[in-house]
């Protein structure tokens, strides 16, 4: 889903389709046939990145290209912002990115989803432009997200759903097969095999989730 919530794309190993949300349903767009690693918005859901032998970037709405990237080795994707892509190459295991709202938190995780890492924006290193110093150690989680300025990071686990916060962890109990949370970080929503439950928080900073 893109950042602002107005655009979907949903993408197995054959296809991706993509959805726009509109008074209050999710109207089908278009399907492009090809065999993605994996799909990414831009944070407005105006462009469309994937890998196909090459990384294509479209247009998401009308499949319009905008241009394409040659790769050579493994590598991970995500947009940093609407107009700039982040490309991931070499041997590093991580094949997963995703960027805070504000652009300076990044979380990496491997190809099985099993370890993700935090990492702070960090101006004061020098180049290349994008440094990020690890935050913490790394987690164990099958799927992740976080608020828009990355204050609040949520991982579903194989047993459990975590909130972090500065303040601390809050724990759920039940496996997650998807994680989602606002962009001001005050309502995660959470998939399981047979439901999906939300949570709120009860009040400002460092309140407790009901």
């Amino acid at each position: 889903m893109s950042r602002d919530g107005g655009t979907l794309a949903v993408y197995d190993n054959t296809k991706f389709s993509i959805y726009s949300y509109t008074n209050f349903t999710w109207p089908f767009v278009r399907t492009k046939t090809v065999s993605p690693y994996v799909v990414v918005l831009s944070h407005d859901g105006s462009h469309v990145a994937y890998s196909d032998g090459s990384l294509k970037v479209e247009n998401t709405l009308t499949g319009a290209s905008l241009g394409s990237i040659s790769v050579s080795s493994l590598y991970a994707y995500a947009f940093r912002n609407n107009t700039t892509l982040v490309l991931l190459q070499g041997t590093n295991s991580a094949s997963r990115l995703l960027f805070s709202g504000d652009e300076t938190i990044l979380v990496t995780g491997d190809s099985l989803n099993r370890d993700m890492s935090f990492f702070q924006y960090d101006a004061t290193l020098a180049p290349p432009v994008f440094s990020f110093i690890q935050d913490g150690s790394a987690h164990s989680a099958a799927v992740h997200v976080f608020s828009g300025n990355g204050d609040v990071k949520v991982i579903g686990t194989s047993t459990d759903v975590e909130i972090i916060e500065a303040s601390g962890t809050t724990t759920f109990t039940g496996a997650a097969t998807s994680v989602d949370v606002s962009s001001d970080g005050t309502r995660v929503v959470v998939g399981t095999s047979s439901k999906m439950y939300v949570v709120n928080k009860s009040g400002g900073v460092g309140a407790a989730w009901i």
